[in-house]
């Protein structure tokens, strides 16, 4: 008799899905015409906020197919989105591309370690999952 294990990454999956529902309605009540306001003179606008938060998933999927991330090298800059469409169609192909990501993995990858830092030595250690 053989007993089924269910994967550690499918509960992962699970919630990411779950994640991905609950930002796709906070971007869609971005409003379109105000794309260039910012909350502050220092801040980012609010498309690039927007940006920023839809292309999350799919950026730290690349990074976290690396064995590690020196901070310093990373471009933290969104671009400024010319409309909410291009925010939404930024944020499904970051979420596919997340998900992907994230079905790939083998229980041992999932338990995997990523270094992050800046420079050399890479000081802080985050977990991959």
């Amino acid at each position: 008799m053989t007993v089924a294990t269910a994967s550690l990454v499918e509960p992962i999956v699970g919630e990411f899905r779950e994640e991905v529902g609950i930002t796709r309605r906070i971007l869609e009540r971005v409003p379109g015409d105000k794309l260039d306001w910012r909350p502050h003179a220092k801040s980012m606008t609010l498309g690039q906020l927007a940006w920023h938060i839809a292309t999350g998933p799919g950026d730290l999927a690349r990074i976290l197919q690396q064995d590690g991330f020196d901070v310093t090298q990373g471009s933290f800059v969104p671009p400024q989105p010319k409309s909410k469409e291009e925010i939404m169609a930024a944020y499904e192909e970051s979420a596919r591309s997340g998900e992907a990501f994230l079905k790939g993995l083998s229980d041992y990858q999932a338990l995997g370690k990523l270094a992050v830092g800046k420079g050399e030595p890479r000081a802080v250690r985050a977990s991959a999952h």
